[in-house]
């Protein structure tokens, strides 16, 4: 069984990933139609089955038995505290391994700094 988290229907791209922190940030620009930009930033990512552009995106939690059949085996990456993130378009889905997942929406341009990754984002406590 999953949990939807957030869905929106706009094209993203991988923007950056960071090997330190296992940072992966998928970003979906301003256009002239779309006056925002959006930010998801996965935090300790372990393992990702991706698509490098993803239009129309759904992202659900699920559980490790939801991915068991994938023939890259994410499931052993698995530690403590991460979850299975389900990366999801009209008609592929892909996967994370990950400690938790962040968005961000706002008015930055095309090759500003994410407010997620810069620390003018507070994410929401548990």
């Amino acid at each position: 069984m999953t949990k939807p988290i957030v869905s929106f229907a706009r094209e993203f791209q991988i923007w950056s990933y960071n090997v330190g922190h296992g940072e992966l940030l998928l970003r979906s620009p301003k256009i002239p139609s779309l006056p925002t930009r959006i930010d998801i930033l996965f935090k300790d990512v372990r393992a990702m089955e991706l698509r490098t552009r993803i239009t129309g995106l759904s992202i659900e939690e699920a559980q490790p038995g939801d991915i068991m059949d994938r023939g890259t085996k994410l499931v052993d990456t698995m530690e403590k505290g991460h979850k299975v993130y389900l990366i999801k378009t009209q008609d592929w889905i892909g996967c994370l391994i990950a400690g938790a997942v962040f968005w961000h929406e706002d008015q930055g341009e095309y090759g500003q700094p994410s407010a997620l990754l810069t620390g003018d984002f507070r994410p929401p406590r548990s």
